[in-house]
């Protein structure tokens, strides 16, 4: 799905000065990752793309809706926000020790403090370590709105009165999904029960022609000619219920029949093919106007950082 989304559409941000420039050398960059960032929307339900100034220049990261509580908002504009930004382990295994960074955003009368906080890998409060020490630990930045990254969320509805969080594309149907794995077990273990091999006498595998102990031949004691009863069933074919439980999670899910099951579209004409993705091609007009919303915020963001580390003349840019 995330492939439809992102297929014949492109990110352009249009102007004539510096800072048009700066921005869309990031965003040529980013959008490179379009497909990825999509993906982890639908998968984790969310995810929020943090742009940060390094070196005099912009970079961004992805960070998975789990690791992100937002704390307050004002109409569609997000206006706190805590963000465990990110998480190091240091040393080997039976001496390692994890450290985390959670950034703070909030946003008041038009002011952004933005608070770095560190802790260890249980939560309890520690100074800043070594390694994040050149890192500003509160930073102020007048003129701002809502907090600095883009919220990417899924367009799933998460069947609850707010709003705030996105759900998987899969919420609700754990039930399905277990049962496709189930079935995707039972046909492994079909293919392994239906292995051949040859049984010969034990004394086979002994002296200089031996059979090979490889896995086709096995020892068989047995000085009866008769002892072989053959027990051959028939293949079971589980492809007919797996087309079933894939038909039924793409109901669960909204999208048309063919994401996952077989496409049928023998005889069909081109508006009936039109008319049968119906389902998806509304998920995916949702999703891309998530994503506009997300680059939107984004670069703002960018915007702001771009005139608060003065990375380029101010200037008006349009985003497409």
């Amino acid at each position: 799905i995330a492939n439809y989304v992102i297929n014949d559409i492109n990110m352009d941000i249009t102007g004539d000065n510096a800072r048009v420039d700066l921005l869309n050398k990031l965003g040529q960059s980013m959008w490179k990752k379009a497909q990825k960032m999509t993906s982890m929307g639908f998968g984790y339900g969310g995810v929020i793309i943090v742009p940060y100034v390094k070196g005099g220049k912009i970079y961004y990261n992805l960070v998975p809706q789990n690791r992100v509580t937002i704390d307050e908002t004002d109409g569609e504009l997000i206006t706190g926000a805590t963000v465990l930004a990110e998480k190091k382990t240091i040393g080997g295994s039976l001496d390692s020790k994890t450290y985390m960074r959670w950034t703070n955003y909030q946003v008041k009368n038009g002011n952004i403090t933005i608070t770095q906080q560190f802790s260890d890998e249980k939560g309890n409060k520690i100074p800043a370590p070594e390694f994040w020490k050149n890192i500003q630990e509160v930073q102020v930045i007048t003129g701002v709105d809502r907090v600095l990254f883009g919220y990417l969320k899924s367009p799933v509805n998460n069947r609850n009165a707010s709003d705030t969080y996105g759900v998987p594309i899969t919420y609700g149907c754990d039930a399905t999904i277990n049962e496709i794995k189930e079935t995707l077990k039972q046909i492994v273990r079909e293919y392994d029960l239906k292995q051949a091999f040859v049984g010969a006498d034990a004394t086979m595998f002994d002296g200089k022609d031996a059979l090979p102990l490889n896995g086709l031949f096995k020892k068989i004691d047995s000085g009866d000619d008769s002892f072989f009863e053959v027990f051959d069933p028939q293949f079971r074919d589980y492809t007919t219920r797996l087309q079933e439980l894939y038909k039924r999670l793409e109901s669960e899910i909204g999208t048309s029949k063919g994401i996952l099951s077989d496409v049928q579209t023998a005889n069909a004409t081109a508006t009936e093919i039109k008319r049968s993705m119906y389902d998806t091609f509304t998920i995916v007009d949702d999703m891309r106007s998530n994503i506009e919303k997300a680059m939107d915020d984004f670069f703002y963001a960018c915007n702001v950082l771009a005139n608060a580390y003065n990375l380029s003349p101010q200037g008006e840019y349009e985003l497409g």
